[in-house]
Formats: structure tokens, sequence, C-alpha cells
């Protein structure tokens, strides 16, 4: 009775920051969306996230913006009816979208850049980044627990993207892939109406 009570309070009070937040900082966010705390968001007006959305603590939402002399202005934009669990990341140089329905699972990460390397004689932290380019998450996909998502890649509609996988390449729609770097295993076919190994 008392942890369920706590988290009732916990939901009323990040609802009520979300909703004051929306108004001053963000570029946009629908209607009953709540991001619970503690979450760490970076540059919240380069950032749009649509209607019912719920994004669980935390999670890490970051723009970059300027960087080791480089304006970056890093965008992310979240669509409507998206459950975001527990440790997600989303940095951003470039541009991520995650569009309408996605379900991500504990621990997802997403960066669309990488640190550069190439110069051994400053720290990889001190380096310029690498920006590979936007990732999009396509419609009604399922991004399993620990997943990483890496560079410029986009994942299709209806997608499963298995545990633990490190997808560095597009992915089509109605896929099914795991590993690392991840495969697909298997596609729906829309004539069968059966997903078939690959």
């Amino acid at each position: 009775m008392y942890y369920e009570w706590v988290a009732k309070l916990n939901y009323h009070i990040t609802k009520v920051h979300t909703q004051c937040w929306k108004k001053l900082f963000w570029g946009h966010i629908g209607k009953k969306t709540v991001i619970y705390s503690p979450s760490k968001i970076v540059n919240p007006l380069n950032i749009s996230i649509g209607h019912h959305v719920i994004i669980e603590p935390n999670s890490t939402l970051y723009c970059v913006g300027a960087y080791q002399g480089v304006n970056h202005q890093g965008t992310i934009s979240i669509g409507n009816n998206v459950y975001i669990n527990y440790g997600f990341n989303a940095t951003s140089a470039h541009h991520i979208i995650i569009e309408d329905g996605v379900l991500c699972a504990f621990n997802v990460s997403l960066f669309d850049f990488d640190h550069g390397y190439e110069d051994v004689a400053h720290n990889i932290n001190l380096s310029k980044l690498t920006v590979k380019g936007p990732i999009v998450i396509g419609e009604k996909s399922w991004i399993g627990m620990n997943v990483a998502i890496l560079g410029c890649v986009k994942i299709g509609k209806h997608c499963i993207i298995g545990a633990n996988s490190v997808v560095t390449k597009d992915i089509p729609d109605y896929c099914v892939a795991a590993g690392s770097p991840a495969r697909i295993i298997k596609r729906y076919n829309r004539l069968t109406k059966i997903w078939e190994k690959v």
C-alpha cells in the first residue's frame, strides 16, 4: 500500500513538473506525456515529444550543442504513443527520430556520432565528434533490452531488435534482427502472413 501511494505521488509530481517545463523550456511536448524523474535533459528546446509518451526514470535525452569548437545542434524527435523504459539514453549531434508506437525496453542507447580517436596526442574525450547522420526508428517497432543503435541507421516499421544487439546498419520494415552486429533473422511474409526465418 505504501509503495503504491509513493508511486502515485511520484507520478503526479512528475506530471506537474512536465507540464510546467513544457511551457518554458521544451521545443514541444504533447498531451498526457510524462517524463519521470530523475532523468537528464540537455538542450530541451531541441527536443520534440508527441502525445501519450512515457519516459521512465534514469533516462537521458541529450542534444549536443557546441563541442570542441563545433556547433552541432543535435535534435531529438519522439512521436505519439511511445513507451521508453528505465535507463534510456538518446544522445544526438545530428538527429534522432523515434516514430509513433515504438516500445523501448531497459537500457536502450542511441548515438548518432563517434568520438574522434585518430589524433593520439589528444584525449579521445577532447577530440572532435564524427557525426554519422540521423537515426530513425520506424513506427510500432520494439527495441529490446540493452540494445545499442549507433551511427546513421534506419530501423523500419514494426521491427523487433533482440536483447543485447548492436545495430550498425539499416533494418528493413517487418524484420526481426539480433546479434552484434545485428543481422536479420526473420522477415514477415505479407502473402502468407507468417514470420519466416532467414
